[in-house]
C-alpha cells in the first residue's frame, strides 16, 4: 500500500529524521501498519496516531493528493464533508523509517 504524504515530510524522512505529518480522514492507518511512501522507495511503520484539528484556513502542501487531482480539490471535498462551524479533523501520525533502497545523504540547509 502506498501512503501519500506532505512533500516536506518525505524530505525529512529522506534526511533520516523522525517525523509526523497531518493526514486527512479519507484514509486512516493503524499503528504498526507498514507502508511505502508514494513516489519513493521508503518503507515506514506507523508508531503512533492521534486525531487533532487544524485551523480552517490551513491549506496543506502535499506531494500527491489521496486520489484527488489537486490540493484545492482535497480541501473542497473536506469542507463539503464538514460544513458548518466544524474545523476539519485530521490525523497526526508518527512514523519510523524501516528501510530505504537508496542511501540517505545529509545536505546543508
Amino acid at each position: 500500500m502506498y501512503l501519500p504524504m506532505f512533500a516536506e515530510s518525505i524530505r525529512r524522512i529522506q534526511r533520516g529524521e523522525k517525523t509526523t505529518t497531518l493526514r486527512s480522514l479519507k484514509y486512516t492507518y493503524a499503528i504498526g501498519e507498514k507502508l511505502t511512501l508514494e513516489g519513493t522507495d521508503l518503507l515506514i511503520e506507523i508508531t503512533d496516531r492521534k486525531q487533532i484539528t487544524v485551523p480552517d484556513d490551513l491549506t496543506p502542501k502535499i506531494a500527491r493528493g489521496e486520489g484527488y487531482e489537486s490540493v484545492q480539490e482535497m480541501v473542497e471535498a473536506l469542507k463539503a464533508r464538514y460544513r458548518g462551524n466544524y474545523v476539519m479533523p485530521q490525523w497526526l501520525y508518527t512514523f519510523t523509517l524501516i528501510k530505504s533502497k537508496t542511501s540517505v545523504t545529509k545536505t546543508a540547509v
